[in-house]
């Protein structure tokens, strides 16, 4: 209430009125009386000035769509240029009150009907593990994994057979993170890691339903992430 600045006029407590209540059941009064159902008014009222608090709950649904993305640079706080997607957004409805959080790395920002989303982009060299390792052999020499009906013309002392954490390829590209194999191909730094990428191309960002799934994966994610703390709402 105090978020939304509804309010209410009623000034007195539930517990103020215990003893209004249990006085006017043995000595009923209209002033008591009057009291009592003000009250019980003015929680009503308070209950349906409430409302429009799910429409914070609705961002997180699957109406939020992307209208459009593009890559920019920002400022890093050591002074260093980084690189951002940014996504516009449609939300299901209109945010009584502007709201802000971050999460995962990533930044929201709503007014009304309109959101903005920022994920960071990472310009790196990832590794694509494939999945059956047992059909590959690894290559030392070139740091790459090759499947066996073509790595079966190289020397047998310049190859091994592959493992689970040596069946990869590398590229270097731009990417996003993804908490899921959300898109495919999946990258990753290391075998291990629980964080995954996708590559990001333009035919990515011109796609609307491709970005509304990764912010609403996304946005999942960063509210996952803030249920440990505090909603950071401004």
């Amino acid at each position: 209430v105090a978020f939304l600045g509804t309010g209410r006029v009623d000034a007195t407590s539930g517990g103020d009125l215990i003893r209004v209540y249990h006085d006017y059941v043995f000595h009923p009064s209209q002033d008591a009386l009057r009291m009592l159902l003000f009250h019980n008014a003015e929680d009503m009222k308070g209950l349906l000035s409430l409302l429009p608090m799910l429409s914070y709950e609705a961002l997180f649904g699957e109406e939020t769509k992307a209208l459009e993305a593009q890559v920019q640079e920002y400022r890093k706080y050591d002074g260093s240029l980084g690189l951002e997607a940014l996504f516009c957004l449609q939300l299901p409805l209109a945010l009584p009150k502007p709201v802000s959080f971050s999460g995962k790395g990533c930044y929201f920002s709503g007014k009304d009907q309109a959101g903005m989303l920022k994920a960071p982009v990472l310009e790196d060299e990832l590794k694509y593990y494939y999945p059956n390792h047992k059909d590959y052999y690894y290559l030392p020499l070139e740091d790459m994994a090759l499947h066996k009906s073509v790595a079966s013309y190289v020397e047998k002392e310049f190859r091994r057979q592959a493992t689970p954490a040596t069946c990869y390829t590398r590229k270097r590209s731009r990417y996003l993170p993804q908490y899921a194999p959300l898109f495919q191909p999946s990258f990753r730094k290391d075998y291990k890691d629980k964080l995954c990428y996708f590559e990001l191309t333009e035919g990515f960002l011109s796609d609307q339903e491709a970005c509304g799934a990764y912010v609403r994966h996304l946005l999942g994610e960063m509210r996952r992430a803030r249920e440990k703390g505090i909603l950071l709402i401004r």
